[in-house]
């Protein structure tokens, strides 16, 4: 893999190219995110993070994912690194003084959606868009949600692709998604894997 320096003064860059020709990770000397990993694909989806929203800005930019002090840009097809890696830096550069790493985002709680569970699945969604489902997409796999029910905190799931046949895999993000939930969405939600084909 080949790396370069980047003499930015501050903060220090770290730009390393990937197996993915249109990916690069910009390895920073400080945390970006403290928390779980997060992937915005809109700048609709990351309004609370400036950072971000100003990478958006951009032209070129198509995807970002943070994690701890890596940040990945996905470019669009018809950009150049040679163009888009330096407004990269700089947009860092710029905004990494008042960047928080925690990210707040205004998540609504189970408290105030009261609508019906129609809007807490879109909640919930939302949740699970920008932390577990692209690395469950990145092994072929999705997951659907089936129901929630207010009433006792119980979520409904369903694995599709190759994450529906694997039951480690199924037990090993089962957990990872219950334990976001209870982080983001509710502490008291209970996650439930409906049955797959075949399996009774």
């Amino acid at each position: 893999m080949k790396t370069q320096n980047v003499s930015t003064g501050q903060p220090d860059i770290l730009v390393e190219t990937t197996a993915h020709p249109r990916a690069r990770k910009f390895v920073l000397d400080r945390d970006l995110n403290s928390g779980q990993p997060v992937t915005f694909r809109r700048v609709d989806e990351c309004q609370h993070v400036p950072l971000a929203v100003a990478l958006f800005g951009e032209t070129g930019v198509a995807e970002l994912h943070f994690a701890e002090n890596v940040l990945v840009v996905l470019r669009e097809r018809d950009m150049d690194w040679d163009a888009l890696e330096p407004r990269v830096r700089v947009a860092l550069a710029a905004h990494l003084g008042t960047h928080d790493p925690a990210m707040p985002r205004p998540v609504k709680t189970a408290e105030q959606a009261q609508r019906g569970g129609t809007e807490y699945l879109s909640v919930i969604s939302d949740i699970l868009d920008q932390t577990i489902r692209p690395y469950i997409h990145s092994h072929g796999g999705e997951l659907d949600l089936v129901s929630y029910s207010p009433e006792d905190q119980r979520l409904s799931v369903s694995y599709v692709g190759t994450c529906g046949t694997c039951p480690a895999a199924t037990d090993g993000t089962l957990q990872l998604i219950e334990a976001i939930l209870r982080d983001e969405f509710d502490p008291r939600i209970k996650v439930d894997v409906l049955d797959q084909p075949g399996d009774q």
